[in-house]
């Protein structure tokens, strides 16, 4: 059975506004049909992110897949399967999804993506409960989740894979794909190759920003050329008030909820001298031509086809140039994306607050008001957890031998990636 995920625009009739999702569409033949119960779920629950949209359709389209697969579903019709699945069959996926992973000796999904996922579909069914849908999954029981520490159900994917097995097996590739991942922001080096292998500059401007701020992609494209409304105030660098050295951008994150995020003149700068002064022009008026109106102010970042950029090209090109930069240089690591600025600026944004105590004990006492600049600036929220998490990130680039501040001087005298000096020249009041 074929499924597809599709992303629509539409107005909405509820609330008369434009909106986007995915949606899951049965080929059935010749025809494509709607299935209606997921993509009314999609509307409701997804419709303020396009990349949430795309995972959750993701996810409800591989189980449904993997309830086709089942004789007793055979002579159901998919439209029908929210009805009849149960607390076992989400067990059951799960174990295939491990019984396929261990099969064949692949690093992923791991067994925390199949568990999240599982857990993510039963938001799924809640929703289903809750909005008077009929249902054959108990949200109220926990026996949803596979336990894979469980010898019965170790031997289980024993059987089916013909491997005799145990849960150090599923540890070990588990372990595996962690080796990649370990912990530490994208290194100078790193920012560099990545950035040579950009086919357009746009991107490079966009990661500038994203490593100066902490802003999701998606709140990135939506940086303005002149600004409106609250944004009023954001224009060129060059035009602005030289004696504004921080500068708001009020932003509607996810949830519909606005935050305002802390600009860096220099970070605008950066902009500007990366994009906006040479590019901008010509490409709003490929803009102008492909579409039949000029360009609106809201709109700054471009393609080189006049493509206004979204999330999904910013995560694809990025792929394309990690590909390349994987090739010239053996040391990148392979994990690393576009997302990983994200954690360039709490990070740093902790040395500057601690200073040298940033490798002492006082570093871990809770500090509320940089917890509360870090949930403004990131737009989640954050806990103390997470705050000691990027305590311990900077203890240890600060503890690495040398190598952090080795990355700092390095960035203020490598041209390809100068932008980032702003941040090292910054006073600290400047980014609170």
């Amino acid at each position: 059975m074929k499924i597809e995920s599709r992303l629509i625009s539409y107005t909405s009739t509820e609330n008369n506004l434009e909106v986007s999702h995915h949606v899951l569409i049965q080929h059935v033949g010749n025809k494509r049909i709607l299935i209606s119960h997921p993509n009314l779920y999609l509307y409701v629950q997804t419709r303020q992110s396009e990349n949430t949209s795309e995972r959750y359709a993701g996810v409800i389209s591989k189980f449904y897949r993997f309830l086709f697969t089942l004789p007793r579903f055979q002579s159901i019709d998919v439209a029908q399967y929210h009805m009849f699945a149960s607390n076992e069959d989400i067990v059951q996926w799960q174990a295939q999804r491990q019984c396929d992973r261990v099969a064949l000796r692949k690093k992923s999904p791991t067994t925390k993506t199949i568990e999240n996922d599982a857990d993510l579909l039963l938001g799924y069914f809640l929703w289903l409960n809750k909005s008077g849908y009929p249902s054959g999954v108990n949200v109220q029981l926990k026996t949803w989740k596979a336990n894979f520490n469980d010898q019965r159900l170790l031997s289980y994917i024993s059987q089916r894979t013909k491997l005799v097995i145990d849960r150090s097996t599923i540890r070990a590739l588990d372990k595996e794909q962690e080796q990649k991942r370990y912990a530490g922001l994208i290194t100078h080096d790193e920012i560099r190759t990545l950035l040579m292998h950009y086919d357009d500059p746009v991107y490079i401007a966009m990661f500038s920003l994203a490593i100066g701020t902490g802003m999701r992609p998606i709140d990135i494209c939506e940086f303005p050329h002149l600004g409106n409304g609250q944004n009023i105030h954001i224009q060129p660098a060059s035009i602005m008030d030289e004696s504004e050295q921080v500068v708001d951008f009020v932003i509607e994150s996810k949830g519909r909820k606005t935050r305002t995020v802390k600009i860096h003149i220099k970070d605008l700068i950066a902009v500007e001298n990366l994009y906006t002064a040479e590019h901008y022009q010509s490409r709003a008026k490929l803009y102008e031509k492909r579409y039949g109106h000029p360009c609106p102010p809201s709109i700054l970042f471009l393609t080189k086809r006049g493509k206004p950029v979204t999330a999904k090209m910013i995560s694809d090109r990025t792929g394309d140039a990690k590909k390349k930069a994987i090739k010239s240089d053996k040391k990148f690591r392979a994990h690393i994306t576009f997302y990983h600025t994200r954690h360039w600026w709490p990070t740093y944004y902790l040395i500057r607050l601690h200073g040298e105590n940033i490798l002492s004990d006082k570093a871990y006492v809770y500090n509320e008001a940089a917890e509360q600049a870090m949930i403004d600036q990131m737009g989640h929220g954050t806990r103390e957890v997470t705050y000691k998490h990027y305590i311990d990130m900077a203890r240890i680039l600060m503890m690495a031998r040398s190598g952090w501040m080795q990355d700092l001087i390095k960035l203020l005298e490598d041209p390809v990636v100068e932008f980032i000096s702003a941040i090292s020249t910054t006073d600290k009041k400047d980014k609170v």
